[in-house]
């Protein structure tokens, strides 16, 4: 039993001592990684105004679709994103930047 309850001691030492055990750093003021969960709508023309929801968002440095750079205005829970006026037509990419990283892609449409 003593020695059951040494291996434990040693295996959570070393797991504690671990970078990997470490809370990973996103940037995000509370720990944890950033992401959008939905976009409404989902489609629309360049320069209309969009709603991305998700979690940890308010950090947000910048918000890119379609690889352009997008004006918005944040609070923890979502993001008002007005669409690039120079979009093309097509699917687009969604990604949020906060300091260390960035959101899971998602795709809006970019209709005429």
């Amino acid at each position: 039993m003593m020695f059951r309850l040494l291996c434990l001691s040693a295996l959570l030492a070393v797991g504690c001592a671990s970078p990997k055990a470490a809370t990973r750093d996103y940037g995000g003021s509370e720990g944890w990684p950033p992401a959008v969960s939905s976009i409404v709508p989902t489609a629309g023309q360049a320069g209309s105004v969009v709603t991305l929801n998700g979690d940890y968002l308010g950090d947000a440095k910048q918000v890119l679709i379609g690889g352009e750079s997008a004006t918005f205005k944040t609070n923890s829970k979502s993001l008002t994103v007005t669409v690039p006026a120079d979009l093309l037509p097509g699917p687009a990419k969604v990604v949020v930047v906060v300091p260390r990283g960035t959101t899971t892609p998602v795709t809006f449409s970019v209709v005429r």
